[in-house]
């Protein structure tokens, strides 16, 4: 089984155009995921803000993403699921905000 090596855990996976995350807690549960067609624009993103390619080669990129942006992820995946007051939320790190998913 495919997996992404050095990943600083939880991490979500983000789909290119969509503002849904999914939270993935360690390993284990990403191997569920790597079975799922994903396009190059498609990433894993770590609680350190490192960015994994998920496709063709479940590699990590030269990506990275502040704790700004992850607190816009977390504000536009809140805000889909019917939150009120989203832009009131931020976090002080990237894995704070990924465990508030």
């Amino acid at each position: 089984m495919k997996s992404i090596k050095n990943i600083t855990w939880p991490a979500v996976i983000h789909l290119h155009g969509d503002d849904e995350l999914l939270t993935i807690a360690n390993q284990d549960e990403l191997n569920s995921f790597l079975d799922w067609r994903y396009t190059e624009q498609d990433r894993l993103i770590d609680a350190d803000g490192h960015c994994f390619s998920l496709a063709p080669n479940f590699a990590p990129t030269s990506q990275c993403i502040s704790v700004d942006e992850a607190s816009e992820l977390v504000q536009k995946h809140t805000f889909n699921e019917g939150q009120v007051c989203v832009t009131k939320i931020f976090f002080k790190t990237i894995a704070d905000a990924w465990r508030a998913l």
